[in-house]
Order: C-alpha cells, then sequence, then structure tokens
C-alpha cells in the first residue's frame, strides 16, 4: 500500500525515525541545580549534590537545558551570567536555555568590587539567542563600571520576573537594562536606583527591531550624569530608520526624580529622541515623576509612526510647563 507516495513500509520507518529524534532531543536536555552550600568540584549538578557557582554550571549545560540556582546571594564574576566570560549554549524556539531561580525573588547576582566596562552581572551577546533568565535579583553597588546592570545584545531572548537595582556611582550613560538586539521580551520585571536610562534601546547607529516591555517598572531615584535622562528610553537612530517595530505595554514610570542641577534633566518618564519608527506605548503610566518636559516625551526628531493608548501621565512636577505628553516637530505620525 502506498500513501501519496510513499510506501506504507517507508511511512512507518519515516514515522519511527521521526519519534527516535524527538526523543533524542527530550533525552538531551537536563536541569542542574547550583547552591551557595554546593560544591564546583565534589557536585554532580542534582539538586542533592549542587554545584557552587553559576559560571561554573554555565559550562556544564547544553542547549535547552535549565539551570536551577537556589536561594542564596551569589557574588562577582564567577556568579554572573555573562556571555563573554562564560558559554551559554543557544536553546532553539522550541527549547530555550533557561537559567532561573529555584523560587523567583530569593537569588541575588551583585558585585563586592568594581568591576570593569564588559562585566555586567547579565550579559547576553549577540552570539546568544533563545536564552531564558527567570526570577533573579541582578545587582551593582558602588562601581561605575559596567554602563549597564544588563546588557541584552543577543537575539530572541527572554527576561522574567527579574529585578535589577544599581546604587551609587555610575558611568554618565549607564543604566540598568540596555537591549540593543532583536526580538527580545523582557516581561514582569522591575528597576530601581541610580541611572541615565533605566530600560533603554538602540543607540547611534544601532539596529534593534521587535522587541517588547511588558508589565515593567521603574524607579529611577537618583542621577549623577549630565546626559538626558528617562525611566524608559528608546533612543532610535542618529541616521536612519533601523530602530523599529518596539512595543511597551503595560509599563509603570514610578516617582522618578530630576537628577542634579546644572546637567540635562530627566526628560520624561518615556523618552524617544531620534528617529525611532513604530513604536506604541499602550496601557502605561508615569506617576509622580519630577522632569523637564513631560510624563511622554515620545517625539523629538523625525520619528514616525509613534502611538500612545490607553495611557495616563499623573502628578508630574518640576517645571511649571511640564505636559502630560509632548511632541516636537519633524517626522510624520503620531
Amino acid at each position: 500500500m502506498k500513501f501519496s507516495g510513499v510506501s506504507l513500509p517507508g511511512l512507518r520507518a519515516v514515522v519511527c525515525v521521526a519519534f527516535l529524534a524527538l526523543g533524542a532531543v527530550s533525552a538531551h536536555a537536563a536541569t542542574y541545580y547550583v547552591s551557595t552550600t554546593g560544591s564546583d568540584s565534589a557536585g554532580d549538578g542534582s539538586s542533592a549534590k549542587a554545584w557552587k557557582t553559576i559560571g561554573f554550571g554555565l559550562g556544564k549545560m547544553a542547549g535547552g537545558d535549565t539551570l536551577i540556582i537556589k536561594a542564596g546571594t551569589y557574588t562577582d564574576m564567577a556568579n554572573f551570567v555573562n556571555g563573554n566570560n562564560y558559554r551559554i549554549p543557544n536553546g532553539t524556539a522550541g527549547a530555550f536555555t533557561t537559567i532561573m531561580a529555584e523560587q523567583p525573588g530569593t537569588v541575588r547576582i551583585k558585585n563586592t568590587g568594581s568591576l570593569q566596562y564588559y562585566d555586567n552581572p547579565l550579559n547576553l551577546t549577540s552570539s546568544n539567542s533563545y536564552v531564558r533568565v527567570d526570577g533573579i535579583v541582578f545587582e551593582i553597588a558602588n562601581s561605575v563600571y559596567p554602563e549597564f546592570i544588563a546588557s541584552i545584545e543577543g537575539n530572541f531572548n527572554k527576561i522574567t520576573r527579574s529585578f535589577f537595582r544599581r546604587g551609587g556611582q555610575m558611568e554618565e550613560y549607564g543604566g540598568w537594562v540596555y537591549v540593543g538586539g532583536s526580538n527580545n521580551l523582557i516581561e514582569d520585571s522591575a528597576g530601581v536606583g541610580s541611572g541615565r536610562y533605566g530600560f533603554a534601546m538602540g543607540g547611534p547607529g544601532a539596529t534593534t527591531q521587535r522587541n517588547i516591555l511588558r508589565r515593567v517598572v521603574g524607579r529611577l531615584d537618583y542621577s549623577a550624569s549630565d546626559q538626558p535622562k528617562a525611566t524608559f528610553n528608546v533612543y532610535g537612530n542618529d541616521s536612519g530608520t533601523n530602530v523599529r517595530d518596539i512595543l511597551l505595554q503595560n509599563c509603570i514610570a514610578v516617582d522618578g526624580r530630576k537628577g542634579k542641577n546644572g546637567a540635562q534633566p530627566t526628560y520624561g518618564g518615556f523618552y524617544f529622541p531620534k528617529n525611532v519608527v513604530n513604536v506604541t506605548v499602550q496601557g502605561s503610566i508615569v506617576l509622580n515623576v519630577e522632569a523637564e518636559y513631560a510624563g511622554y516625551f515620545l517625539k523629538e526628531m523625525n520619528s514616525q509612526n509613534v502611538k500612545i493608548v490607553d495611557s495616563i501621565a499623573w502628578g508630574g512636577y518640576g517645571t511649571s510647563s511640564i505636559a502630560g505628553i509632548r511632541a516636537n516637530s519633524g517626522g510624520n505620525g503620531f
């Protein structure tokens, strides 16, 4: 008997091979554990015999595996989720490589001394894709570098239920989370403390596209930076329209401060400076934010098709002329 040109025995063989391949993928995916009381030398990565450092655990993972971090504080580079220092294997659309807290919010990754420019506690490089990071508190205290606590330069990554905290001194362009890649999701997360930009995308020569921030909260407490400041920033691109198709959904900028006198101020809770295209703010709130210009400063230079939908600015202060929404001339569509 034949079915669509394939004999029944042949079809059975194809199906068997497919199931064997699926079984091989499922069998390959593994779950490992890290604990502050574990051992990199004596542990085997199981829950009962966990490894001690996150970096060691990352080195044991294959694509699609899960690394579960038990409650505790993990310090310095041996524990940073940093693709420049440790190989973070890529997952697939159907099987993300996952690095997660056993219980969300009970794992803190932080520095104890000064860091270098690329020493982000969370760094997914341009080579990293289909990686999910979940439930972790990332913190920098009293270190000028790196610019951002988290740098997401790769594509198709997810940061969920995570928290970013920065205290003390910082580089004048710094902040909490920078997204330079495309097709990334940051969801159910928050940032607090010092920074120029809290959550930022784009840059002078960036090609950042199709990213989503959903249910993200930020409180920009203070900044020593001389640069323009905002809790949420889609910078755009200095000379083109390559930063585009961005959604900020159900995001909240709350209780932000303007920054030091004699410098560029906080422009708004949300600030889009240059040439953004197809950027939507939906269901979002700017509440009690001190700023120079507006709760939402969404169109400064030549942006196109910027939308604000079902959103509110309330209690803004800082100057007598502060607006709820501001859009300067140039470009088209608002």
